[in-house]
């Protein structure tokens, strides 16, 4: 026996789906203090339309230039 799901509880899950979703957005850095401003600034932009909590770790590893002041 099969079960069908009509659109409407379809549409309802993915609701609730999001409403609970939660993204680890990982960003390895070394040496970006040029480039992490508008990466972060894209992926934020990016994030804010979505419908999701969400976090943005940039992973710096021991870096010689100020990448970690910026972030």
């Amino acid at each position: 026996m099969s079960k069908f799901i009509n659109s409407e509880s379809l549409v309802t899950a993915f609701q609730n789906f999001e409403k609970k979703y939660f993204l680890s957005v990982v960003i390895p850095a070394y040496n970006e203090e040029k480039r992490i401003p508008k990466t972060l600034s894209r992926i934020v932009s990016y994030m804010k339309q979505k419908n999701y909590k969400y976090e943005i770790i940039v992973v710096i590893g021991k870096s010689s230039d100020n990448t970690l002041g910026i972030v």
